[in-house]
């Protein structure tokens, strides 16, 4: 009987052991995927204008995205949380999305994913806080211009009110 509860007790000793092990890799390997995200980031943050019409820039960005992407959707909020912080950064830097959004838009989300997922993260705040300000309205209308009387057809600028005379 003591045999029984030894050998027991040595199997639930080992398979803790082996399960910590596995845990511990597990949280290497998600930190060293972290760390080859952030330096696919540095090199495309840092790749300058090149002779070959961006191909080279882009193929950096492209990279850098794709890792990044891949620890966002890991399960380390903390991690994701600052993957989120470079994907924006990356995407204010770049081009309308294929949905049509501007590049501030698409980074104040990334901003505001970062912000859900790691409360405490002072740059995702900041960063969130200055794309806001970007996006906040400067004085543009949409619709018809201030003066578009009955002749005036909705238009802005000059030609938009009613006709003078003389010069």
């Amino acid at each position: 009987m003591r045999i029984r509860l030894a050998a027991l007790a040595l199997a639930a000793a080992v398979a803790l052991l082996a399960l910590g092990l596995v845990l511990r890799a597990r949280e290497g390997e998600a930190d060293s995927e972290l760390r080859a995200a952030v330096a696919a980031y540095e090199a495309a943050a840092g790749a300058g204008r090149s002779f070959d019409n961006g191909v080279t820039r882009a193929r950096l960005r492209s990279r850098a995205e794709a890792l990044l992407t891949d620890v966002a959707i890991g399960e380390d909020r903390e991690a994701a949380a600052q993957a989120d912080v470079l994907l924006g950064v990356l995407a204010a830097g770049g081009g309308r999305s294929a949905a049509g959004e501007t590049p501030d838009e698409l980074s104040r989300s990334f901003f505001e994913t970062a912000v859900r997922l790691d409360d405490g993260s002072v740059a995702a705040k900041f960063d969130l806080e200055l794309a806001v300000r970007r996006l906040r309205a400067v004085g543009a209308r949409t619709g018809a211009g201030q003066g578009s009387g009955p002749r005036g057809g909705g238009r802005r600028g000059a030609g938009a009110g009613l006709p003078g005379r003389g010069y």
